[in-house]
């Protein structure tokens, strides 16, 4: 389960702004919560549903889901991660291999 907090967290981090076009949120522009690993089972929630997980995006660049779950996206996205003092490496360790094996074949 996202938290609020968890998404104040991604807010404050991205200073208000969608993390594809950093175009600042309003009530015309709102925030929507993107993952670049995703899973419908709950029973993930707990690892895919952290911060190392997850940006902010606007609605527009959100439609855009498919060309923000590729590789290289994640790749880009992660390394932005690791700029800001996530531990990448400790947090995709955890993720049990069930999850891990649907995305490794993309």
């Amino acid at each position: 389960m996202i938290t609020q907090e968890t998404i104040d967290k991604l807010n404050a981090e991205q200073r208000g702004c969608c993390a594809f076009c950093h175009r600042p949120f309003t009530g015309n522009n709102p925030q929507q919560v993107h993952h670049a690993i995703y899973g419908r089972e709950k029973q993930f929630s707990r690892w895919l549903d952290k911060p190392e997980n997850l940006i902010l995006l606007c609605q527009k660049c959100h439609e855009q889901h498919g060309d923000m779950s590729n590789w290289s996206m994640r790749r880009l996205w992660w390394n932005y991660k690791i700029e800001l003092g996530y531990n990448m490496r400790e947090w995709h360790t955890e993720i049990p291999m069930k999850v891990k094996d649907r995305f490794d074949k993309e």
